[in-house]
């Protein structure tokens, strides 16, 4: 396996970039920059536990626990333990830049724990928060749901000029086109 990514069952989750290599941070389609990772780390495995009555939901809880420094990203998959759909969006604290292509619906169909698949990742950027609302799909029964989320932490560099390859990471939605 090596420094190749984390293994999860069936499935690897390697990093977007290795140190010394070059990442572009797209925040908009007209918004980027370059990067060099200056440092790597996994980010050990969190769960946040959510109890639902029967046909409930609980919105717009802040998965305060992941917290993302100055020239860093935090790039991570989300994994659902228990019957539910999960709505995961950022960034929603400040409403003028609510953005609705950026929201992911998630259920044991797409990320059932204890699957990370690629449907079921985000990157993030400082200040950027993630809200989640859990919508419990039995209404006979109270459900125990449990959000599982890990990744890794990439430390950065900014590079003055575009290098010659990079990998992409969008760390913003981007609002619907007018017309």
């Amino acid at each position: 396996m090596g420094d190749s990514g984390m293994y999860y069952p069936n499935l690897w989750f390697p990093p977007v970039a290795k140190i010394d290599e070059y990442v572009a941070v797209i925040e908009s389609p007209a918004r980027r920059k370059y990067f060099r990772v200056t440092w790597l780390e996994p980010i050990p495995m969190m769960e946040k536990t959510f109890t639902l009555g029967p046909g409930a939901s609980i919105l717009d809880q802040e998965f305060s626990e992941i917290k993302v420094n100055a020239n860093e990203i935090l790039q991570f998959r989300l994994s659902i333990g228990g019957v539910a759909r999960v709505r995961v969006s950022l960034p929603r604290s400040t409403k003028r830049y609510v953005l609705r292509n950026n929201i992911a619906y998630l259920d044991g169909r797409i990320a059932q724990f204890p699957q990370f698949p690629p449907q079921a990742e985000l990157a993030l950027l400082e200040d950027n928060t993630i809200f989640v609302d859990v919508y419990n799909l039995s209404r006979a029964r109270y459900e125990l749901v449990k959000l599982y989320v890990t990744g890794y932490r990439l430390v950065l560099e900014e590079v003055p000029t575009p290098p010659p390859k990079y990998a992409a990471v969008v760390t913003q939605g981007f609002a619907g086109v007018k017309r």
